[in-house]
């Protein structure tokens, strides 16, 4: 059982099941049970750009907990609950370095599953911002992201929203990008899929202080930078800071923009001059 969370790290929840031997030295998920396995969801939230992966670890389609009106069809021995993204080790805390063997080996899995094949290097440096439609989007991106683009020869920028897309899709851009950019929340899982010595630029609200998406860059080996932003209440009666949006000074978002774009044009193909 899960949410339809478009946090990555549930999903992770069975790669660590399918690592973990029992005391008999059998795997505590493997494919023998995929046959037989329901994925349930417990919410009834948009799909978000993970989903697609739920569908690796059971040959049956997935329900959710209000579709299914008789449960005598459903007669589980085993359940599994996904482990809540916030429940990650990447989550928080001040660590140094660790193996991401793990992680890596559940990025091959899914690169491999999806033949996903790796981008050719180019001297154009390709920044993708992932757009978000709903809630917590930057004020006055459209604008920011034109004057990166007029500012800097070169480079192309282009404007995702990974919620929209199939996922193998999502993976394809990603290996072609090489700076990815957004505000603190759940696309920058992505990063995962970046190709090595990419840059990850995350803008976050000013009362976050999470350290998850930090710690997953450098495990990756990319280089990270990060600037906070003001809060901006778009539902003034929750105040869900998980609604606000953020707003961030035109200036300061191309200064950031200039320190991650500029740490690339010395690499790969690439032979800029930095002034």
């Amino acid at each position: 059982m899960a949410f339809a969370s478009r946090d990555i790290f549930e999903i992770l929840t069975i790669d660590i099941l399918r690592m973990t031997t029992d005391g008999t030295g059998s795997r505590l998920f493997s494919e023998d049970g995929f046959e037989n396995t329901q994925v349930i969801i417990l919410d009834s939230q948009d799909d978000g750009p993970y989903f697609d992966l739920w569908g690796l670890f059971s040959k049956k389609p997935i329900k959710r907990i209000h579709e299914i009106t008789d449960w005598s069809t459903i007669t589980p021995t085993n359940i599994i609950i996904a482990l809540a993204g916030s429940s990650n080790p990447l989550w928080q805390g001040d660590w140094g370095s660790h193996s991401f063997d793990f992680y890596q080996a559940g990025i091959e899995v899914i690169e491999n599953i999806f033949d996903v094949q790796a981008a050719q290097d180019s001297s154009t440096i390709l920044v993708t911002y992932i757009d978000r439609r709903q809630k917590r989007r930057l004020i006055d991106q459209e604008e920011y992201l034109r004057e990166v683009q007029e500012r800097f020869p070169h480079i192309r920028v282009q404007n995702v929203d990974f919620a929209s897309i199939p996922f193998k899709e999502q993976i394809c851009i990603l290996q072609k990008t090489d700076i990815l950019v957004g505000v603190h929340g759940a696309g920058l899982p992505h990063a995962m899929f970046l190709k090595p010595k990419s840059v990850v630029v995350e803008i976050l609200p000013s009362s976050c202080n999470f350290n998850m998406f930090q710690h997953l860059a450098r495990l990756r080996g990319h280089i990270y930078y990060s600037a906070h932003g003001a809060e901006v209440d778009i539902d003034p009666v929750k105040r869900d800071r998980d609604l606000k949006d953020v707003t961030i000074s035109k200036e300061r978002f191309l200064k950031l923009m200039e320190m991650a774009i500029k740490s690339l044009y010395n690499t790969g193909l690439r032979s800029y001059d930095a002034v």
